[in-house]
Parts: C-alpha cells; structure tokens; sequence
C-alpha cells in the first residue's frame, strides 16, 4: 500500500486522549507511519480532531492558527482542580435564582478580546514539564503553579459566544474563539463575570476552520488501511481550504 499523505477527520470519543486516537490508528496502520494531530482534546472531550498523516503533518501550523468552534455544558457555582468534572470539587457555591437572566450580563461582561490564564492541568510545558504533570506529581506547590500559569496568561479572540440554554445550574453555550483560548479557563471566565465559579461537564469541538465535525469519522470507521485511506483528505485539497 502506498504511503498515506493527508488529513483525517476523526470524531474523538469520551474516555480518549489524543495520544489514544494516533495509538489506534498507528496500529492499524503500522507503526512506522508519520503521524500527529492538529489541535489537543482532553480525554473527556469529545468532537473534531484533525490527525495529519505523511506530508499533511506539515500543515499542522495552518491548522493551529485557524479559529475553532466549541459546544460547552458548564456547571455554574463549583470549582474544581481541574476546571472540568474529572476534578476535585475545591468549592461550591449556591446559584443564584435569576441566573438566566444574568448569564447574559456575565457575556457582554466578558468582551471578544482579553488576556486568558490558562488552567494548571494543562499541556503547556514549563522546563520540559507538561503543567498537568506538576500538579499531579505534586513537583510544585500550589502557589507556586499558579504563579507560572499566570505569567503563561495569553490574549486570545471569541469570535462568538451564544447562550444555548440555562438549566440551574448548567449553562450551555456555543463559541468560535482563537488559537490559544482554553475553553475550561473560558466557562470559568464567563462565570467569574458574575462572581460564580464554573466547571466544565461537557465539552465537544465542532468545527477547526473549514473542517467540520459533521464530516469526520469514528474510530469503528478506521479499523483498517482501506478505510483509511478512503476517508483521507488530499494534501493539496487540504491545503486549499485552508488557503
């Protein structure tokens, strides 16, 4: 079989990383292969990840720099370490009865542009260090990992943040945000607004620029190179979509 060159669509599971979805199609496709992802989910996650066979690998760039879209379910009133609902609940605090009214306060409070501290159980890296590895092997204090998170804070875009619904305490919303932006740090953000903390339960990535969720594919989709190959995305194609 030929090598394989190109961008695959996969619709990522709850309960995965990013690194088990190569994992899967490395071993149906060999080892040996050329293989990455444009873009981290975090195991809960689930929705749109852009993995890069061969020379689409080398469109990784263009893919991280592109808006992606995001479909939220966050818990109002709770912390936890993590900032999703894998964590420790840290605090919890009473939602108060006209939330629905005052989420939307907490939205136009929140802007398109500002400066975002990214969470602590994050992939950043510091001295070669995935932050989530820090705070779990406990390398660091607790102040002293929320000093390096906050000198990594980064200004990120929200292109658009709609409010889908408000169930007490969980609010749903959609939104388009820019390269860098953490969703989890976003739902707490937006939260903060109206002095709450939030928790994200359910996160799905709907779209990374013109790729969309609607077009990828499960992992029951990719049990073999066949299939594979039949669901690859030209380089060239790929490459003019991004254009």
């Amino acid at each position: 079989m030929q090598k394989l060159n190109g961008l695959l669509l996969v619709n990522k599971p709850d309960g995965l990383s990013s690194v088990d979805v190569l994992r899967h199609l490395k071993q149906v496709l060999g080892w040996g292969v050329k293989i990455g992802h444009a873009g981290t989910l975090d195991p809960f996650a689930t929705g749109l990840l852009i993995v890069c066979l061969g020379r689409g690998t080398k469109l990784v760039p263009l893919l991280a720099d592109i808006t992606k879209g995001y479909r939220v379910v966050a818990r109002f009133g709770q912390r936890t370490d993590t900032m999703d609902k894998t964590g420790r609940v840290l605090e919890e605090k009473l939602v108060p009865e006209d939330i629905a009214s005052l989420v939307p306060q907490a939205v136009q409070l929140l802007g398109s542009v500002y400066k975002q501290v990214p969470p602590i159980f994050s992939a950043l890296k510091h001295e070669g260090w995935p932050l989530y590895a820090l705070a779990r092997g406990q390398h660091k204090n607790t102040d002293e990992l929320t000093a390096l998170v906050d000198a990594k804070a980064r200004w990120i875009w929200i292109s658009k943040l709609i409010i889908e619904s408000v169930e007490s305490p969980y609010v749903t919303f959609e939104c388009e945000v820019s390269k860098g932006a953490y969703i989890r740090s976003l739902a707490d953000d937006l939260a903060q607004k109206i002095d709450l903390r939030a928790t994200t339960y359910e996160l799905e990535r709907t779209f990374i620029g013109p790729f969309c969720l609607t077009q990828a594919y499960s992992l029951f989709d990719l049990s073999d190179p066949e299939s594979v190959e039949k669901y690859l995305i030209d380089v060239e194609k790929a490459r003019n979509l991004l254009a």
